[in-house]
């Protein structure tokens, strides 16, 4: 709680600098679900979970919007577990680049490319129980590389402010270290889902 507490209050700090600046700095703030996709033949060994995005930046073109973000995902695993229990659930927070191209349709709809490339902050302890054979595994998460290529619409409410619909590949490697009793093992994960992603672009 007190990772999504900060984070809110940085986004909503940010907002209130840019929202001010009558300039060409600018804000886009997005929040979504992403779906997650199968995984190695399993389709339920994957997460999925809501996420927020605040990304400041750069309005370089008419066009083009640029800078950097952090965000927030809620990762969320809940397979079928037969003779055991699971507490699997980690919060990532991507710090990252980003870059958005949007080409014109209508006055006031507009297509758009996007792509956010960063690192994902992750430091969580995760347990999964056994009951035959009886085993308890104690893992601990860390984060590794975020990267998110998008592809939507913009729809413009007038001169500055834009709402955003879009669809999105959302992977988060991470690092995995498990043990149970004196055995332990690393292993190198990633988490691919595809998001939908509501938002505000001024």
């Amino acid at each position: 709680m007190k990772k999504i507490a900060l984070i809110l209050a940085v986004l909503s700090v940010s907002m209130k600098i840019f929202s001010q600046a009558e300039n060409n700095f600018g804000m886009h703030v997005e929040v979504g679900y992403a779906f997650s996709l199968p995984k190695g033949g399993n389709a339920n060994f994957n997460y999925h979970g809501l996420n927020i995005l605040g990304m400041p930046g750069y309005h370089v073109s008419e066009n083009l919007f640029t800078g950097v973000g952090i965000g927030l995902y809620d990762y969320r695993y809940n397979p079928t577990i037969v003779g055991g229990t699971m507490d699997v659930d980690f919060i990532s927070a991507p710090i990252f680049i980003h870059g958005l191209y949007s080409f014109f349709i209508y006055p006031k709809i507009k297509s758009y490319v996007g792509l956010k490339i960063g690192y994902g902050i992750v430091s969580d302890k995760l347990n999964y129980t056994m009951e035959n054979p009886k085993a308890e595994w104690q893992m601990e998460a860390s984060g590794g590389l975020y990267l998110s290529p998008s592809i939507g619409i913009l729809y413009s409410l007038n001169k500055r402010h834009m709402l955003s619909l879009g669809l999105s590949y959302d992977m988060q490697q991470y690092r995995l270290k498990k043990t149970v009793e004196a055995y332990g093992t690393d292993s190198d994960e990633t988490n691919s889902a595809l998001a939908v992603k509501v938002g505000w672009l001024f």
